[in-house]
């Protein structure tokens, strides 16, 4: 049951284009298996307080979804979804693991993706892209359909999620994500807002942090701490460098 009263306010920063949850601690989404999704923190005093994993230290033992574009300057196709391997060892992307998806106004999730027997190695990426992406690096795969500005991404195997992520971009879109959606914790803030304005349009990405070289480590379960908005977004596939 979803706490209305948590769900009835949303402050809009329009410098930011962002909003923030009046109640951060609301609990209106269904929690990922912690079978699958468990870690050990890393001690915050070694990465600034980041609560991020720094080289050497992430102790993640699954795929993680590390950043998601929904529309780009070529507009709402010009899409993708990167994962990240952060253990050691490589993981094979067979037909076990999909990638599903449903939008703030959809009834349930479809599947947007499914493994085709690709190897992800340590520490490194693989690329899932719609169909108007055309930048560098190339995809690895492509999506099934496209992923809409506000709604929930979750990364299966066998069937059982082991990594999500929610976002929307405004009051109603956020109260749309009840607790019939797969999320982690408050959905993060959408840097597109379903419209074709340039400011929409545009190449920025929701990317898990510490990001960059340092890789994609944190996983609080709250996508809005785990993710940030970044601009230009920064795809990697395969082919690209281990990180970290």
């Amino acid at each position: 049951m979803v706490d209305a009263g948590n769900d009835a306010t949303i402050s809009i920063d329009a410098g930011t284009d962002a909003f923030v949850p009046e109640d951060a601690g609301r609990d209106a989404f269904v929690a990922i298996d912690a079978g699958h999704d468990a870690f050990v923190p890393v001690d915050a005093g070694q990465d600034g307080g980041n609560d991020a994993a720094v080289s050497g230290s992430c102790t993640l033992m699954h795929m993680v979804i590390s950043e998601v574009r929904t529309r780009g300057v070529a507009g709402a196709g010009d899409e993708f979804v990167e994962l990240y391997n952060p253990t050691g060892a490589a993981i094979l992307l067979d037909a076990s693991y999909t990638l599903s998806a449903r939008s703030s106004t959809a009834p349930s999730y479809t599947t947007r993706w499914t493994g085709t027997g690709q190897m992800v190695g340590a520490h490194r990426h693989f690329l899932i892209a719609g169909a108007n992406y055309t930048q560098t690096p190339g995809a690895d795969a492509a999506l099934s359909s496209g992923i809409t500005d506000a709604g929930s991404l979750v990364l299966n195997r066998s069937g059982t999620a082991v990594d999500a992520i929610c976002f929307a971009f405004d009051a109603t879109s956020m109260a749309a994500l009840d607790s019939t959606y797969t999320c982690e914790g408050t959905p993060a803030a959408s840097p597109h807002d379903n419209s074709t304005s340039a400011m929409s349009n545009s190449d920025r990405s929701l990317e898990r942090r510490p990001g960059g070289a340092l890789g994609h480590c944190t996983d609080t379960g709250v996508s809005a701490s785990d993710f940030v908005t970044i601009t230009p977004a920064t795809p990697l596939d395969l082919a690209s460098a281990a990180t970290p």
